[in-house]
């Protein structure tokens, strides 16, 4: 499920990559990554800490399964 902020997102990527638009894009990079974060890096992270923790081991694919529910959690209210 791709939420209204994940839309907006990609339509506007679609914009610079369709118009070429070099003017401001590194900003726009800095603001995209605020605004989705990295779900590999968030599912190395929970896999790490989980792990670490000494309770049931978890693969990463379960961790990536647990990082997309966070990043869908922190959608729009």
């Amino acid at each position: 499920m791709t939420s209204d902020l994940q839309r907006d997102i990609e339509r506007i990527d679609a914009i610079f990559e369709a118009y070429g638009l070099r003017l401001n894009a590194e900003a726009w990079q800095r603001i995209r990554q605020r605004l989705t974060p990295d779900r590999e890096e968030m599912g190395w992270a929970i896999h790490d800490a989980v792990n670490r923790l000494g309770s049931d081991p978890i693969s990463i694919e379960a961790a990536l399964i647990a990082a997309d529910a966070a990043i869908a959690a922190m959608g729009e209210p």
